[in-house]
């Protein structure tokens, strides 16, 4: 539902990746606070996409992808700096 007011999401040691990012992020919620993708199978492409989000969402706190083996450490480190 696209006003779904989850603040919350965890979805850590899945196999998590790919459009299905795209689609949860953009479809879901705008309302998330945190985000947890940690140990999944995000690809550079999947971290670049959180990026963006983690910029257009006011609301975001905290957006976890570590352990994330094919995402760039500066694109980790772009995220904690955004959701500051």
């Amino acid at each position: 539902h696209p006003n779904s007011l989850v603040s919350t999401f965890h979805c850590r040691k899945n196999r998590i990746g790919g459009y299905k990012v795209e689609h949860v992020l953009f479809c879901k919620s705008r309302h998330v606070k945190v985000l947890n993708l940690t140990d999944n199978r995000l690809s550079e492409h999947n971290g670049k996409i959180l990026l963006k989000y983690a910029k257009q969402n006011v609301t975001i706190e905290s957006l976890y992808i570590d352990k994330n083996y094919l995402v760039s450490a500066q694109v980790i480190k772009d995220i904690a700096e955004e959701c500051r």
